[in-house]
């Protein structure tokens, strides 16, 4: 077995320019920035523009190129591919995923079903679009926990509100695609003529950008990309929806208590639904709850929340998962017997030689019975079961002191759920029983797709049940 490289190469896919906005290249740099913190080595093509601006890509490798007409040559083989698009097709996608060993895709209306790998859904209202039978391999990372922002908003700095409003930010996306620039300011200028307003026209690097926000007491935005930063910094907002693609995202955040709508950008009374919102968040009360709902949905950490998914993916996919046998009894024993593993488990006792080759050799002869290997280039590091009763499937899995805490489980148990299907594919469904005091093990199904049931009280502890069709 061949060891896992230092870290991956990362080629990540977006498109800008008129028309499109900056938004998908913004997140595409986040996340290429965050990359780069967990070890990778990500390059960036962006279809759509003559050439990527350097303000706004100085740190990160980043090209022009029509990517749709024909991909990159460095994508052969690459470790990580990512796709932020919403005009790309699904064979382009297919294509990305053939040729990467873990693929990343960024979408925040699930225009696509797409091909496993990490599917970055950060709107406001995934709850309306969750519930769905996700492919096995493929993980779903929702919410405005993991949207990408750069580097500036990962830890921004945030100071109190000021009493009054004293200075307004305008940002009306990239290349305010509507126009909406001179309309929003000159209603401003005339309601509010005291207050400065700072107008952003897409040429700011994100250290400017959170700076302007940090300065500024309110912003009028369009409800796209900006206002996840917009949250992170705890600004207060009023949001115009500027694109068809933006409502449901700028209805989530009104819901949440961070935005006022002042409407959309074919409103004929747009003007004074403008300075009648801004009017509204005028009490610093006001601007201090928004500030918090803000704070509390978009931390700003998602880019590295998606990083560390995707280079824990690439990780684990140098591991081999194959099926047990008897020659593996000794490594299974010590696996087993590690002191965490039995503290979590509902019998904590030691396991004894007899006992452990009895309960192998019974698993193995077992046709209810699947059991996986865990296996790095030193030898097996892991153990998946599966107890099959009808079409469903107890799961358990423990990992060795040596790999434990890389966060490679759950990429782990979704090869192992791949491997149950495979095997048994009258299996439709997996559930797991974990002991209420395990906060890892509970972490590890609920990020792995699985959903909490409640909790049952067998004589051993009270514990949760977890399920997860397949």
């Amino acid at each position: 077995m061949t060891a896992a490289p230092s870290g991956p190469e990362a080629i990540i896919l977006t498109e800008a320019g008129p028309g499109r906005g900056l938004g998908h290249l913004g997140r595409c740099l986040a996340l290429a920035e965050a990359l780069e913190e967990y070890g990778a080595r990500p390059r960036l093509f962006v279809r759509g523009i003559d050439r990527v601006p350097k303000e706004l890509a100085a740190a990160v490798p980043a090209e022009a190129a029509e990517w749709l007409d024909e991909l990159p040559l460095a994508l052969s083989g690459c470790g990580i591919a990512a796709v932020d698009s919403y005009e790309a097709p699904a064979r382009a996608y297919a294509r990305v995923a053939g040729a990467a060993r873990i693929g990343v895709w960024l979408d925040d209306t699930r225009r696509l079903d797409y091909p496993p790998g990490l599917v970055v859904d950060s709107g406001l209202r995934v709850a309306a679009r969750g519930g769905e039978r996700l492919p096995l391999g493929t993980a779903a990372l929702r919410g405005p926990r993991f949207q990408p922002l750069r580097r500036p908003f990962w830890a921004p700095a945030l100071r109190p509100l000021r009493d009054d409003i004293e200075a307004i930010l305008v940002v009306m996306g990239g290349t305010d695609v509507r126009g909406l620039v001179p309309r929003v300011v000159s209603a401003l200028s005339a309601a509010f003529p005291l207050a400065k307003l700072d107008v952003v026209r897409g040429d700011r690097s994100a250290a400017a950008m959170a700076e302007a926000m940090a300065r500024a007491d309110l912003a009028v935005t369009a409800a796209g990309q900006a206002l996840f930063e917009l949250a992170a910094m705890g600004l207060p907002s009023v949001g115009i929806v500027a694109a068809g693609n933006q409502r449901s995202n700028a209805d989530g955040w009104v819901d949440a208590g961070f935005l006022r709508l002042a409407g959309a950008w074919r409103d004929p009374e747009l003007d004074r639904s403008i300075v009648r919102a801004v009017g509204e968040c005028w009490p610093r009360d006001v601007r201090e709850r928004s500030s918090r709902a803000g704070r509390a949905l978009c931390d700003g950490r998602g880019a590295l929340r998606v990083a560390e998914r995707a280079v824990n993916a690439w990780r684990a996919s140098w591991l081999a998962v194959r099926p047990a046998s008897i020659a593996d009894e000794a490594a299974l024993l010590a696996v087993s017997n590690d002191p965490q593993v039995r503290a979590a488990s509902f019998d904590s006792e030691q396991i004894t030689v007899g006992e452990h080759h009895a309960w192998l050799e019974e698993r193995l002869r077992d046709p209810g019975s699947v059991l996986f290997v865990i296996e790095d280039a030193s030898g097996v590091v892991g153990i998946i079961r599966f107890a099959v009763e009808r079409a469903t499937a107890s799961v358990s899995i423990a990992l060795a002191p040596r790999v434990r805490g890389r966060g490679l489980a759950v990429p782990l148990l979704e090869r192992g759920l791949s491997g149950l299907v495979a095997a048994r594919p009258d299996v439709t469904r997996a559930v797991a029983l974990v002991r209420a005091d395990n906060g890892a093990s509970r972490a590890l199904f609920a990020a792995a797709g699985f959903t909490g049931e409640g909790p049952v009280e067998p004589r051993e502890a009270t514990s949760v049940h977890f399920a997860r069709a397949l």
